[in-house]
């Protein structure tokens, strides 16, 4: 997993921050979204899928509107 630290000049008004899944497992069924810019091209929201499959490694399967081995964006 990919992090980044961003240090703001101003505060941060009428948005909350992104909570992120950090203990369990996800589970088949869990609706899941991603945020990105593939390719480079302006910034793509994909929703509306959900879990099918999970490993014991833990990674998991979805239907996600994404190119195909896309890493850098992150799953929601």
């Amino acid at each position: 997993m990919d992090f980044a630290l961003v240090k703001v000049d101003r505060p941060i008004v009428d948005h909350l921050p992104l909570k992120l899944h950090t203990n369990g497992d996800v589970s088949i069924g869990t609706f899941v979204y991603v945020l990105g810019h593939p390719s480079g091209l302006p910034l793509k929201f994909a929703d509306g899928a959900v879990v099918s499959d999970v490993t014991t490694n833990g990674y998991f399967v979805s239907n996600l509107d994404t190119f195909l081995a896309v890493t850098q964006d992150p799953r929601y």
